[in-house]
């Protein structure tokens, strides 16, 4: 059995002109990260896949959700 651990830092630079404090926040915890991570997921899977590993499954990640939730917590 072959386990391996990957870190990895990806960033996006944005410009959020004419947002409103209502919109800035779910335009930069939600649709920023939804740009950004097919590409890091795409990333991920051809970097383990060139290394010889089994191919793996990145899950999609609902951003939305997430922001939800944190927003919840408070």
């Amino acid at each position: 059995m072959r386990l391996f651990e990957s870190k990895m830092t990806y960033a996006g630079i944005f410009t959020l002109n004419h947002s409103t404090a209502e919109t800035f926040e779910p335009l930069l915890l939600i649709e920023a990260p939804r740009m950004l991570f097919p590409g890091a997921q795409n990333l991920l899977v051809t970097l383990s896949r060139e290394a010889g590993f089994l191919p793996i499954v990145v899950q999609q990640i609902d951003f939305a959700e997430l922001w939800r939730n944190r927003r919840a917590q408070g």
